[in-house]
């Protein structure tokens, strides 16, 4: 998982094998161990309106905010078990898949609104 150090702090995603050596800078690279977390799940946890607002407790910096990584260590997600994670990360998801959709359809329809 990466996390954003810099910029849109805190920002989580799962890298997939597609990305496999790709290189970039200001991020975070997390493990997790997988009998205890589902990646996803805590990716969507640090990107919910309530995760962002507890990662800020751990901004630093004055001009430019940054999360430290030995803050992000320390930083406690909240777990259900497993099986319930896996359920969480796969209705995000699949939420998601329909927004995208729904946003094409919107974007469609109102370039057909112009013509």
């Amino acid at each position: 998982m990466l996390t954003v150090q810099s910029g849109h702090i805190g920002t989580s995603c799962i890298i997939t094998k597609d990305f496999d050596n790709s290189n970039c800078h200001a991020v975070i690279i997390s493990r997790v161990n997988r009998e205890v977390v589902h990646p996803d799940y805590q990716a969507y946890y640090l990107n919910s309106l309530h995760g962002k607002r507890r990662l800020k407790s751990i901004f630093v910096g004055t001009s430019i905010k940054h999360i430290n990584t030995k803050d992000l260590k320390l930083f406690t997600v909240p777990l259900p078990p497993l099986p319930e994670q896996h359920r969480i990360a796969e209705i995000l998801s699949t939420t998601d898949a329909h927004l995208e959709k729904l946003e094409a359809i919107i974007g469609e329809t109102q370039l057909l609104k112009k013509q």
